[in-house]
């Protein structure tokens, strides 16, 4: 049986499916020439004598995204905190991470191999075009001929905004820069005061949002809400009291102190404008994080990476992504089986950064969608040799009629798939 691939331009791949077999699997591979949304054309073959060729073809939609996703940093006064971005950056490989901070006539790139360059050169138009996430490294306030509604349109049309604390002053209650009013407006968070209060609190890592993928690999999933190693975050200087908006994920929050005023207040916290994410992170000097240890914890390996730094690298890669290639979905999905057929899926796990999650058990649930049963009945699923990350499993033939799926991977909180719909048709 010849398959064929096509697209705008024409044939795309092509191959051929042999045996006897009534179902037969095989490969077509190509290179997409452009990024974005592109859609194209699966077609088989007819038969000699078949009559009915309109199930010959389906349409594919193939979302192409760049390699690798570009982040700004706008600093006030780049530093030690933006050299500690810069080098977590370095060890992400799908990321690019570029500087401005202010200089005499507006924003310059701070490059340097290159010297100074006139920011935005290289984007005419909407100077906040062309970046997949952005971070301000300090409060700048109000920088000559920079509009901050472009920024926030930016995250609407589906970038990412960090937004972290200015210097301040060292042992003294120190009063912010204020933020720019349209960027205040999209924070997930709402300040208590702007002020940075002095002291020192821990990062304690919130129990609902373990499985959230800015704190992967640093939540132990023996213990919800307790981090790997210490059990612990390391500890911020400096913080600014807030209170989350209503629809937003607070992911860590000061350890508590008694006495403390600022005990409990919520430090890293997520959430959305738009289609874009924001994420606030309430602690000052983020560069200590990097450098903290406990006594006791062994040595830092890849398996085992110190904690602040780890932290920086996934807020980084969810500024920059969002996550969107991590989790466990369906793949290669058809929702329409006839009855009497045995009900093949396959599924993918990756992690935040896109790559495969193995070693961990992966079940189907299916519920029958029958007014008088509700029947959910589990099915484990089998990695498939040779493709890490790739799990399959073969149903028996259903009876006719609506189910929901769902996929149920092995953790704590264990992690779900987006429910799905799947059909059984009689003859």
């Amino acid at each position: 049986v010849r398959v064929t691939l096509e697209g705008p331009g024409g044939l795309l791949a092509e191959t051929s499916l042999a045996g006897e077999a009534s179902y037969r699997q095989g490969e077509l591979t190509f290179v997409p020439t452009g990024t974005g949304l592109q859609v194209f054309e699966l077609a088989v073959e007819p038969l000699d004598d078949e009559r009915f060729l309109a199930n010959n073809k389906v349409s594919l939609a193939v979302d192409v995204r760049r390699e690798r996703a570009r982040i700004l940093v706008v600093a006030p006064e780049p530093g030690w905190d933006v050299r500690l971005l810069a080098q977590a950056a370095l060890r992400e490989e799908r990321l690019e991470v570029s500087v401005v901070r202010p200089g005499p006539d507006g924003l310059v790139l701070a490059d340097s191999t290159r010297g100074l360059m006139a920011w935005p050169q290289g984007f005419p138009g909407d100077p906040w075009a062309g970046w997949d996430g952005f971070i301000l490294a300090g409060w700048p306030g109000d920088v000559a001929g920079l509009d901050w509604t472009g920024l926030v349109r930016a995250v609407e049309a589906g970038a990412g905004l960090l937004v972290l604390p200015g210097p301040g002053e060292d042992g003294v209650r120190s009063r912010q820069t204020r933020l720019p009013e349209a960027v205040r407006a999209i924070l997930p968070v709402r300040a208590v005061s702007w002020d940075l209060l002095p002291g020192s609190w821990f990062l304690m890592a919130a129990a609902d949002q373990a499985g959230h993928p800015v704190l992967e690999g640093l939540v132990d999933e023996r213990r919800s809400g307790r981090t790997s190693g210490p059990g612990y975050l390391p500890p911020v200087t400096r913080l600014v009291r807030v209170e989350p908006r209503v629809d937003a994920e607070v992911l860590a929050r000061a350890g508590s102190r008694q006495g403390d005023p600022a005990s409990g207040s919520p430090l890293l916290v997520a959430g959305g404008h738009g289609t874009g994410r924001v994420v606030w992170f309430g602690g000052r000097r983020i560069w200590e994080l990097a450098f903290w240890e406990l006594a006791g914890t062994g040595p830092v390996t890849d398996g085992n990476e110190q904690a602040g730094r780890r932290l920086l690298r996934n807020l980084l890669v969810w500024v920059g992504s969002g996550g969107e290639d991590a989790g466990l979905v369906f793949t290669g999905r058809q929702p329409f089986f006839q009855e009497g057929e045995r009900v093949r899926l396959a599924a993918r796990w990756r992690d935040l950064r896109g790559r495969p999650v193995t070693g961990r058990n992966v079940a189907l649930e299916l519920r029958t969608v029958d007014a008088d049963s509700q029947q959910v009945r589990t099915f484990g699923m089998a990695p498939v040799p040779g493709d890490p990350g790739l799990l399959q499993v073969t149903v028996p033939p259903l009876p006719p009629g609506s189910y929901r799926i769902r996929l149920r991977g092995e953790g704590e909180p264990p992690v779900s798939s987006p429910e799905g719909n799947l059909v059984v048709a009689s003859h």
